[in-house]
């Protein structure tokens, strides 16, 4: 109950405006609405309006364009000149090492060349975490280390394979020379 009161007391205090408005108000209202409406409507011409929306369209396709439009950011050819070339110079080696790779057709070697593909892969993904990282970290020393160092995994890794494929391809000639004897 003393909460009532207490709200009551609220009400007393504040002054309400509770006449009606006078006769013709609502009219009045809208005739001023409706005044100031063709005011706003003189100030922005048609032709504004159009020239608003084309530059909008624009901007929106711009932003679009320019988002799917592949760039070097993230990748170390944007961080300077020296590791762009560094950049060429392991794409062009891997490149090389794999097409090296899938030239041989031996058998014996079909497994052993699928596992590395699968390791390249993976390592690939791993690379594309390292272009993100490079975007994120400004250019910091460690990332661009750690791509350099993918690179070179991925080198690694293909003169591996192709050594051991040489290693087998060597056993089986040898093997087949000493049946002739």
């Amino acid at each position: 109950m003393s909460t009532n009161k207490h709200v009551e007391d609220i009400f007393k205090e504040l002054s309400f405006d509770l006449q009606e408005p006078t006769t013709g108000h609502r009219e009045r209202f809208t005739k001023k609405l409706s005044e100031n409406n063709y005011r706003r409507k003189s100030h922005w011409p048609t032709w504004l309006s159009i020239a608003a929306s084309i530059v909008l369209i624009m901007s929106i396709a711009g932003l679009f364009i320019f988002s799917t439009a592949p760039s070097e950011a993230g990748e170390l050819g944007s961080v300077s000149k020296e590791m762009k070339q560094t950049q060429s110079f392991y794409s062009a080696a891997i490149e090389h090492e794999l097409n090296q790779l899938k030239n041989n057709t031996s058998p014996e070697a079909k497994q052993l060349i699928q596992d590395a593909m699968i390791q390249i892969t993976l390592l690939e993904a791993r690379y594309d975490v390292l272009k993100s990282d490079l975007i994120e970290s400004e250019q910091d020393q460690r990332v661009i280390f750690a791509m350099i160092n993918n690179f070179q995994q991925r080198i690694d890794l293909l003169k591996e394979v192709m050594e051991k494929i040489q290693t087998i391809n060597e056993l089986k000639s040898t093997k087949n020379e000493n049946q002739y004897l």
